[in-house]
């Protein structure tokens, strides 16, 4: 018996297998293509209110609604911030 495992036509039978495994894989078939959905004019069309507002929010940002609410949450995040700076700074401390 251990004569057959080191014999040529033991390898051959292995070679063989191992090229018939490699070709049928184990790997789908088929492959699934996704196409994108390319949009349509109703989708483009419905998007303008938003597009138009952005442009004009960004080349005049005076006339945008959230402007004033945004600067005030801005000035409350760094007061929280200096707040935080100057306990930490007294937490070093003790």
């Amino acid at each position: 018996m251990d004569s057959f495992f080191n014999s040529k036509k033991f390898i051959c039978i292995l070679a063989v297998i191992l090229i018939c495994s490699a070709l049928s894989g184990c790997a789908n078939k088929t492959v699934k293509v996704k196409e994108d959905k390319t949009p349509t004019i109703t989708d483009t069309i419905g998007k303008m209110e938003a597009i138009g507002s952005v442009l004009g929010c960004m080349f005049a940002p005076q006339t945008c609604d959230g402007k004033d609410n945004d600067d005030a949450e801005w000035e409350e995040l760094e007061k929280e911030l200096e707040q935080e700076k100057k306990q930490s700074t007294q937490d070093l401390n003790f």
